[in-house]
């Protein structure tokens, strides 16, 4: 697995991203919480194939660019790439409960599930089709 820096601001035009290796070569198994404006996605820790960073985690160096430190975060998986805030934990026993029919009336993507961490209502996505509100840029509003 690698991350990535990129020099310049979060939203910069043109930056430069380059990788550098995530020292960890421990088994992804559970789920990666994600944070995008203020709402927590999970993401199977198996399913991710890339987690790249920008913004803040450039001035820190290869040494210092750890998730959740600023900056915004592109998570790859087989649907694309996603974009997050931050990283808030990797759970290996999230409970989680399928996503029940009525949902759909309400939220038309697919989702593989639905859990709560630490108090709060996380969506666990569907890698191979994630929701449309992670593919969108850093500077795309909703």
């Amino acid at each position: 697995m690698t991350t990535a820096v990129r020099s310049g601001d979060a939203g910069a035009a043109g930056a430069d991203w380059h990788a550098v290796p995530i020292a960890s070569a421990a088994p992804r198994e559970g789920y990666l919480v994600i944070e995008r404006e203020g709402r927590l996605w999970g993401v199977a820790g198996t399913s991710v194939r890339r987690l790249t960073r920008s913004g803040e985690a450039a001035s820190h160096g290869a040494g210092g660019a750890q998730p959740g430190q600023g900056g915004s975060l592109r998570l790859t998986v087989a649907g694309g790439d996603l974009t997050a805030h931050r990283v808030l934990a990797m759970v290996p026993d999230l409970e989680v409960t399928p996503t029940p029919g009525s949902l759909l009336r309400f939220w038309p993507e697919a989702a593989d599930g639905l859990a709560v961490y630490e108090g709060r209502p996380l969506v666990v996505i569907d890698p191979q089709r994630p929701p449309s509100v992670l593919l969108r840029g850093e500077d795309e509003e909703d």
